[in-house]
């Protein structure tokens, strides 16, 4: 093999071929091939694409891959792991992560599986549960490394992975969040406040928003707020930011703790999109509450998955708008649809929880230790009158009980573009999630030493998290779209895919245990089929 330059006539370009001599058995004489492989620029050999592809592969087929040296027999539980690493790849997560965090994108990983097979265990309980399982990060993680780990978490990859996966999600997307407050030891936090006084609650309080895309059901960001900010104010700031993370159309589904007839003209104003649940108690409500209480009873509007009575009405909202230059108020009316529901399960809970909560009134009374708090709620329920020998006597009053239980089982959601009850409980059903991450964290939280929880280390663990709500969020998309959760809890899958082994033997590759015809079927419904 020898190389020939070729000289071309019309651009005076050296072209460099590739010669190879064969023995042409028919002509019984040698002979010659020829294929360019590239060209000289200033006496310098530039490989064209076709070459360089060559090499590369050439050189990935001469490279031997690093082993893993096993010198003892390894037995570890593979199944769940390899969902969550599956399911890593197909949303992009795995290949995000690695991007902005490099190298130690495989612990954040590690640390991501354990926060969604474990969630009842702190982070200092991995080391153990490492041992045990098939991980991307095969090495040890000491506590002393996860704290370093969670320091190195800066909001610049953050930022960056937020964009990122951001980037990948459609255009139209319900964009949901929530907002809820977290205790915490860390005093240096930027964005603690500290509640009012109260015994039960002394610890500062940090706001955590987690902001998803409805259709994919995908986490897109999370931030931190500063505790009790009114809510007109924190919802402006997150509309702010939005479009450092994610483009286009957004809409919004909040609580009815951010319901307000000031945030719903600024959202009507700014020409958004939303869904809001709102108090069954407000005037608005319960104008089209009244004349469709008994309908909402019948069978024929009556849901069986939801288990749910349901009924909507088109409306008009007052809107109010106030002109800056001159502070002109201007009116109009708005569309809206306004969703009602009954629940009977829910109507004896609240019953339930009402009767309670008389009876604990009732007892402070007739013991004379009465909370100040309660005054509003005394007045409101009971007659008092004073007996002689220091003796009260307390009747209930009946139609304020009755204005009260009237409601019980109700519930209301507002919205300017969602037409459908049913497809408005179920986008606002989703936020269930996002509570339920919250939940986690805070005892996670709760359950720390004020030795691990400085501010980098909390940043550091609200990020993975975050990372596990997104494989938390990818498997229950898929269980309610095949219609899992008839016949398993998240845990229950979970733990049924976690029992599968992995083995692996000194000088020999890993191979999987026994995968039951129950396990594929379960696999299959995430679109995994086989298991290598």
């Amino acid at each position: 093999m020898s190389l020939v330059y070729v000289k071309n006539k019309k651009n005076q370009t050296i072209y460099v071929y590739e010669s190879t001599s064969y023995w042409d058995k028919e002509k019984q004489q040698s002979r010659n091939t020829r294929e360019c492989i590239g060209k000289l620029v200033d006496n310098k050999f530039i490989p064209n694409k076709q070459y360089r592809m060559q090499q590369e592969l050439e050189q990935l087929k001469q490279a031997k891959p690093e082993a893993v040296v096993v010198t003892e027999f390894t037995r570890k539980f593979y199944g769940a792991t390899y969902l969550l690493e599956q399911i890593g790849k197909s949303y992009g997560i795995i290949e995000d992560l690695k991007k902005c965090f490099g190298d130690t994108y495989k612990q954040i990983l590690s640390l991501a599986y354990f926060l969604v097979l474990e969630d009842n265990n702190t982070i200092s309980r991995f080391h153990k549960w490492a041992t045990t399982h098939v991980l991307p990060y095969d090495k040890t993680i000491t506590p002393q490394q996860c704290g370093e780990l969670f320091q190195s978490v800066s909001e610049d990859k953050q930022e960056q992975f937020f964009i990122l996966q951001g980037r990948r999600r459609k255009e139209k997307e319900y964009l949901a969040f929530d907002i809820s407050s977290v205790s915490s030891f860390v005093e240096t936090f930027r964005q603690l406040r500290y509640s009012e006084p109260n015994e039960h609650n002394p610890l500062a309080k940090i706001n955590l928003t987690l902001l998803y895309g409805d259709t994919s059901k995908m986490p897109v960001c999370y931030s931190k707020l500063p505790a009790y900010l009114s809510e007109v104010s924190t919802l402006m700031r997150i509309l702010k930011s939005l479009p450092e993370v994610i483009d286009g159309k957004i809409k919004f589904i909040l609580d009815r703790d951010f319901y307000s007839e000031n945030t719903v003209n600024d959202l009507y104003t700014n020409h958004y999109k939303f869904l809001i649940g709102t108090k069954i108690s407000l005037p608005f409500v319960q104008k089209h509450l009244d004349p469709v209480r008994a309908t909402l009873r019948k069978d024929a509007h009556y849901h069986s998955g939801h288990q749910t009575g349901y009924y909507s009405v088109r409306s008009e909202w007052p809107h109010e708008k106030v002109k800056k230059r001159n502070g002109e108020v201007i009116r109009t009316d708005k569309r809206i649809y306004v969703h009602l529901y009954y629940n009977e399960q829910q109507a004896i809970d609240d019953t339930t929880a009402f009767n309670k909560h008389l009876d604990l009134l009732e007892e402070e009374l007739y013991a004379n230790k009465r909370v100040p708090s309660h005054e509003k709620l005394y007045e409101k329920y009971f007659t008092i009158r004073q007996r002689p020998a220091r003796k009260i006597s307390i009747t209930l009053q009946q139609a304020a009980l009755e204005n009260k239980q009237k409601d019980f089982g109700y519930s209301c959601l507002i919205s300017n573009d969602i037409k459908d009850p049913i497809e408005a409980l179920d986008i606002y059903r989703s936020r269930a999630l996002v509570e339920k991450s919250f939940d986690n964290l805070k005892e996670r939280l709760h359950r720390g030493s004020p030795s691990d929880a400085s501010e980098h280390n909390l940043e550091g663990k609200l990020f993975v998290q975050f990372v596990a709500h997104m494989f938390v969020s990818a498997i229950d998309k898929t269980m309610h779209e095949k219609g899992l959760y008839r016949t398993h809890t998240m845990a229950d899958l979970l733990d049924t895919l976690d029992v599968i082994e992995q083995f692996q033997s000194p000088g020999k590759s890993p191979h999987i245990g026994e995968v039951t015809e129950k396990q594929k079927t379960l696999y299959a419904q995430f679109g995994i089929y086989v298991l290598q």
